[in-house]
């Protein structure tokens, strides 16, 4: 995985949809609506945090289990939010790309946890990641027996 991989995954999702797809783009907003996280405010700045999380991802990937590691991935990902639009979408394609890369199946968000979703997601970036990671693994354990019955 590489930033190349993630901005063509970003421009297949989003492509159509905004001019920007594929795009890194820096946030003259300077934050995510209704939220405390502030958004990086150059392209320089975005350039470094996602080239930083490449890094997080290659050192870890063969020492941290995959579902943690994915869910941390998601987390940071969306946390430096790197495209105008999209960018949880584009989380939760790549979340499920490093765990089928591991033999799990893809992550599916539950639409009806969407609440707790952006909630363990907001408290995660004011303290840590632990109750966001916790809540995916929760999450994709209770899809597991369900896929396991098909």
């Amino acid at each position: 995985m590489n930033i190349d991989l993630i901005k063509t995954t970003h421009q297949i999702l989003m492509c159509g949809l905004i001019k920007e797809a594929g795009m890194f783009f820096a946030s003259s907003t300077k934050r995510i609506a209704g939220s405390k996280l502030k958004l990086p405010s150059t392209n320089k700045e975005i350039e470094y945090l996602m080239s930083s999380l490449m890094s997080f991802y290659h050192l870890n990937k063969n020492y941290i289990h995959h579902l943690i590691l994915g869910s941390t991935f998601h987390f940071l990902f969306v946390s430096i939010h790197p495209f105008k639009d999209g960018n949880g979408r584009a989380a939760r394609l790549i979340h499920s790309f490093i765990l089928l890369k591991s033999g799990y199946p893809i992550f599916a968000f539950n639409p009806e946890k969407k609440y707790e979703y952006f909630k363990y997601l907001e408290n995660g970036r004011e303290s840590d990641v632990t109750d966001f990671v916790s809540f995916i693994i929760d999450e994709h354990k209770n899809i597991l027996p369900e896929r396991s019955k098909r």
